[in-house]
């Protein structure tokens, strides 16, 4: 397949090892400058390991710089139980390289859709997703991505609904069921 295809391989393979954070340097040339810091104060508050995952680290000039996980570290940097962090260390070779593959790490990641996020809420048995799931299914509807049919499309924006507004939602729903005569139910009738 090699040979058929031309696949090729870019890049060496990382290394995994754990950084001190204060060891690790953002390159401010080429990352975001528009810092989240409601996303960095969430992390940091809640830290979880497994959302973490692994930062993407490149190493240059003797120096260990972030290249994917900028909110992650700076996060880590807000709590002082949080000395060292999982990388995955690349060799590369100087600045231009590395700005390359912010972009590439960047620009390859597909957001979860809100359908799949719902999903994986039901599976992990929580509780206002359960309950909404068990009032979608009151009137025949499903939570899917069709455009035809008994669907609801927009499960994110009814769940946000639901859990702003139990009660409230409960009482619309059989309203926005019967509109939808059939239809999907979009964030536009909810």
């Amino acid at each position: 397949k090699l040979d058929r295809y031309k696949w090729t391989i870019v890049n060496k393979p990382g290394h995994f090892i754990s950084i001190p954070k204060g060891d690790i340097k953002i390159d401010h040339s080429y990352q975001r400058d528009k810092i989240n810091q409601v996303r960095v104060n969430e992390f940091a508050s809640k830290w979880d390991w497994v959302k973490l995952g692994v930062l993407s680290v490149s190493l240059r000039d003797g120096f260990w710089y972030v290249m994917d996980g900028q909110h992650r570290k700076l996060a880590a940097d807000k709590r002082s139980d949080i000395t060292e962090l999982p990388c995955m260390v690349f060799d590369i070779e100087d600045q231009k390289t590395e700005a390359a593959m912010f972009v590439g790490l960047n620009s390859n990641k597909t957001a979860v859709s809100g359908v799949d996020r719902f999903k994986a809420l039901l599976v992990a048995e929580v509780e206002s997703a359960v309950g909404l799931n068990k009032l979608i299914q009151s009137t025949g509807h499903k939570v899917g991505m069709s455009s035809s049919g008994s669907v609801v499309s927009c499960i994110m924006c009814v769940w946000k609904c639901y859990e702003r507004d139990k009660a409230r939602m409960e009482s619309l729903w059989p309203l926005i069921a019967d509109v939808s005569n059939g239809f999907p139910i979009t964030d536009v009738l909810v």
